[in-house]
């Protein structure tokens, strides 16, 4: 079984890279920045943040890797 914690270790250092790339870019639970104004402020926002998922070059890679796993 010592494969299996290879794959675990592997797994956890991806989501912990993700975690940390999406931190980076709009803050954390205890950093969460600065709060929309208004509907049209939130719904600008969110789309930058789904913009982002999608096209970030480091997500998209780990992205690709956690759903073949």
């Amino acid at each position: 079984m010592e494969n299996d914690k290879g794959k675990e270790d592997i797994l956890k250092a991806l989501i912990d890279s993700a975690e940390a790339r999406y931190e980076d870019m709009f803050g954390s639970e205890k950093n969460i920045g600065r709060i929309p104004e208004s509907r049209e402020e939130f719904i600008t926002v969110t789309m930058g943040r789904v913009a982002f998922t999608m096209h970030d070059s480091i997500i998209r890679k780990i992205r690709k890797v956690l759903v073949q796993e």
